[in-house]
């Protein structure tokens, strides 16, 4: 169990009992010249032997370094990898990206998660082409005024593009630290932080220092990890203070993470049907999706419309109640929408149909540093599975997922439009600026329907992709 700094031993002890001091190089080993070198030396050694070929250190080009490294801000380097070699296909220079309309990079973004890094990132481009040539600028006030570079990005452009001394501190790097120093407070305190950044200055050299870095991060990655580090396999294990003094368990010391709050949504598969007659029955042409605003979570991205039933409403969508009844959900999609609707069938239950589009869990990566995290929430199986088996759409009533500080669960119903007066397909969609063809309202900026072939130029939410995934699947 994690402590809080007001539960630490305000003074660190060896294993044999004796207390270390201010004064002593133990405190702060980082003060040793004797001792930075040697880690210097020893880690980089390592990392020559031991490092992963990853995409991003094949290349100083400070652009696809920017891009990497906006990835992996609370993402994994497994979840980027895919990512980063389908946006520099799309965009292979930072000219390329900066000409691009940002509807195209969340597109292109999607299903990465952290939508803001995304916009950023292409803010970023556009300041770099209009002020600086095209070029990203090397000077470390220059390049921090830059959206979205923050000191930890400017740190890693700088030492892995320009090979500049400059320090990193991110998770694994002050995980590192943490342990080496023995540091017994807590990580997200601005003393802390203060200590973990100084530290990390005097340890990156003035040769080679992005190789350095590289070697850091890649420790903290692959041997000294959250929990249970491979201590014996650490070529710094003899220099590290944690490990001198027991505590390579219980360092580093981090604030509890806050309890999930719980909230209850529900999603409307509306489909327009054409054609058909009485001996065919019509099928669904188009669905209905309606575009979020520019502010909020999903900022800009499209998802069928989906209603607040109780508790957290993260994503601030209209309250519907609790059990609302198939004419409440009418009432409630034409407010919402703003298109003079009117509905064939509403199913009035929650459990979803084998023709439902609910998608089976194993169709969403569920990441634990993904903003979206999909998880089955099934109604239980009068007959046993064998394990390991897909569950097909008919075996689930919702899907549960987690987005910010909230885990939500989102409930489906499906509802069919046989109107004269409901809108037609759209014929074209363009994700650079799309034309409002509908009356807005809330926090909604358009509802449209969308036909297949168009459905998969759109950026969608998290749920929505899963939600749609049959209809993604068709035009893949």
């Amino acid at each position: 169990m994690e402590r809080s700094s007001e539960e630490s031993d305000p003074v660190a002890r060896r294993k044999d009992g004796s207390a270390t001091t201010p004064d002593d190089p133990a405190a702060a080993p980082d003060l040793d010249p004797s001792w930075v070198e040697a880690v210097r030396r020893r880690l980089i050694a390592w990392y020559d032997h031991h490092h992963r070929p990853l995409p991003w250190r094949e290349t100083r080009d400070p652009y696809r370094i920017l891009v990497s490294e906006t990835m992996l801000v609370q993402t994994t380097v497994a979840a980027a990898i895919p990512f980063y070699h389908r946006f520099l296909e799309r965009f292979p220079t930072i000219d390329a990206l900066a000409a691009a309309s940002e509807a195209d990079v969340l597109k292109v973004w999607e299903g990465l998660g952290y939508y803001r890094r995304a916009r950023l990132l292409h803010q970023a481009a556009r300041v770099v082409v209009e002020r600086h040539g095209g070029t990203v600028p090397s000077d470390p006030h220059t390049l921090a005024e830059l959206p979205g570079v923050g000191r930890y990005i400017a740190g890693a452009v700088r030492s892995f593009a320009f090979d500049q001394p400059a320090p990193i501190v991110e998770a694994n790097t002050q995980r590192l630290l943490a342990r080496w120093l023995a540091i017994q407070t807590n990580l997200k305190t601005k003393p802390t932080q203060d200590r973990l950044w100084r530290a990390a200055e005097r340890l990156v050299p003035p040769d080679q220092p992005g190789r350095f870095n590289q070697a850091f991060m890649e420790l903290g990655a692959l041997i000294c990890k959250p929990t249970q580090p491979d201590c014996p396999l650490c070529p710094v294990t003899e220099l590290c203070q944690a490990r001198t003094l027991g505590l390579e368990e219980r360092l580093p010391i981090l604030s509890a993470k806050p309890t999930l709050l719980e909230g209850r949504e529900l999603a409307v598969i509306v489909t327009l049907t054409h054609g058909g007659d009485a001996n065919a029955p019509p099928q669904p042409q188009s669905i209905l999706l309606v575009q979020r605003g520019s502010q909020g979570l999903w900022a800009g991205f499209w998802e069928p419309p989906i209603l607040h039933l109780d508790g957290a409403n993260p994503a601030e969508r209209p309250t519907v109640g609790p059990q609302p009844t198939s004419d409440d959900l009418a009432k409630a999609l034409n407010a919402l929408v703003g298109l003079p609707l009117v509905f064939s069938e509403i199913s009035p239950s929650a459990r979803v149909s084998s023709s439902s589009p609910l998608v089976t869990p194993s169709a969403w990566e569920d990441r634990n540093d993904a903003p979206f995290q999909l998880q089955a929430n099934s109604p239980p199986s009068r007959e046993p599975r064998p394990r390991r088996t897909r569950r097909s759409p008919a075996d689930r009533s919702s899907i549960r997922y987690v987005v910010t500080k909230h885990r939500m669960t989102l409930e489906a119903r499906q509802a069919r439009v046989a109107s004269p007066t409901a809108s037609p397909p759209a014929a074209n969609v363009s994700t650079a600026t799309p034309e409002p063809r509908v009356a807005r309202s809330g926090n909604l900026v358009e509802a449209r329907f969308v036909t297949r072939d168009h459905l998969a130029a759109l950026a969608l939410t998290g749920p929505a992709r899963s939600i749609l995934s049959p209809w993604l699947a068709a035009v893949r």
